[in-house]
């Protein structure tokens, strides 16, 4: 399991939304219709979350930021 840091606090609100999203099992391309952004932002924010909670896909990102308190 990744270790808890300051970083997991500091998730942006697009981040968060596509945290969010994701948990709801939307696809980037729909993410980025629902979010009013290009695919490529939403793949960014989809590696940003990855990095700063230590997950290798965005589907251990979903279940780290649940477990951690940082989406519902």
């Amino acid at each position: 399991m990744p270790v808890k840091n300051d970083a997991t606090l500091e998730l942006t609100i697009n981040q968060r939304a596509v945290l969010t999203n994701a948990s709801l099992g939307y696809s980037y391309e729909e993410m980025a219709h629902l979010m009013d952004l290009s695919i490529n932002s939403v793949h960014w924010h989809s590696r940003e979350c990855r990095v700063k909670l230590g997950a290798l896909t965005i589907t251990e990102a979903v279940a780290i930021a649940i477990r951690d308190g940082l989406i519902e």
